[in-house]
């Protein structure tokens, strides 16, 4: 019976979901102008997506991740960078602000071609680097960080409702009986391998039994297969990575309400592999509603970024 209250409950926050997105829609613009930038990887030179300012003399590096399976400049990143800019104006010139996309890669695909492509567009005197990982970005942020090691600078992960373990995440929505945003996420990563670099290549393994009723154990499968994961190698790629140095600092950034990541599977993972946390983890919970998107109407949400920067 609880269980049927909860998907009730969930599905309410769903709708305010949709409603908030809708907003978000129709009412962010996009500040930063679109580059599109080579890089090299593997003897390969491939293209990226860049949305950048650029200020003149700093050394300091934002880099804004979406959630989802690919790379994309979403609403609400383009309305958190709209937000920062009306209310601390000086952030332009303070930071390189930059948004990656690359539409025709799935991220569990793209941790080498980031840390390739940010070493390669950045100066040796870089002073910091920060990722704002959004939901599942911040998983993709984790592994890129990882391998950047390399690079002496202040390096800061800020995590904004962010799946510690996808897999998890996916697999908890099993338990229910409709409220099942699985079915969604199948579309979505369905989606993105339909339109992949490779797809004459991967198309005969694109799972579409059902047209919109496939979820858990095909999203899993189909990313298995594409990818040829075992289920190890996947739980470690779409999970957070630990490994990362000492002096990194982490802050992450939560909403105990939200209906998308289940809070307590996440916090499970983390004191899981508590042992593996070596840097400073700060977490910050919020009293709000939404899944990346309680930004739509209000900007209390910036406190927590403008906390982590100047932290």
């Amino acid at each position: 019976m609880w269980l049927l209250f909860e998907e009730i409950y969930k599905s309410f926050l769903f709708i305010w979901f949709l409603i908030q997105n809708v907003s978000l829609y129709y009412n962010t613009h996009q500040l930063l102008p679109k580059y599109t930038i080579s890089y090299t990887i593997n003897d390969q030179t491939k293209q990226m997506n860049v949305y950048k300012n650029s200020p003149k003399n700093s050394k300091k590096f934002i880099y804004l991740l979406c959630g989802g399976f690919v790379l994309t400049n979403t609403t609400y990143i383009q309305k958190t960078i709209s937000d920062m800019c009306s209310f601390y104006p000086n952030i332009m010139e303070e930071y390189n602000i930059i948004v990656l996309e690359k539409k025709d890669q799935c991220c569990l695909t793209m941790y080498d071609d980031l840390s390739q492509f940010i070493q390669q567009t950045t100066p040796p005197s870089i002073e910091e680097i920060i990722f704002i990982g959004f939901s599942g970005g911040g998983v993709v942020a984790s592994h890129v960080l990882q391998r950047l090691q390399n690079i002496d600078c202040t390096k800061k992960l800020i995590l904004y409702d962010c799946a510690f373990s996808v897999i998890d995440t996916i697999l908890h929505f099993y338990n229910y009986y409709f409220y099942r945003i699985d079915y969604i996420m199948y579309i979505l990563v369905k989606n993105t391998f339909l339109n992949h670099h490779d797809y004459k290549t991967i198309k005969y393994k694109i799972v579409d039994k059902y047209p919109y009723l496939n979820g858990v154990y095909e999203y899993i499968n189909m990313v298995k297969s594409i990818l040829h994961y075992n289920d190890d190698k996947l739980r470690k790629e779409a999970s957070f990575n630990f490994d990362q140095t000492e002096n990194t600092k982490v802050f992450n950034i939560y909403s105990k309400n939200d209906h998308i990541i289940f809070p307590n599977v996440s916090n499970q993972f983390i004191e899981n592999n508590n042992e593996h946390i070596k840097f400073n983890m700060k977490t910050i919970v919020k009293n709000t509603y939404g899944h990346c998107s309680d930004m739509a109407f209000s900007t209390e949400y910036l406190h927590y970024f403008m906390f982590a920067l100047n932290t």
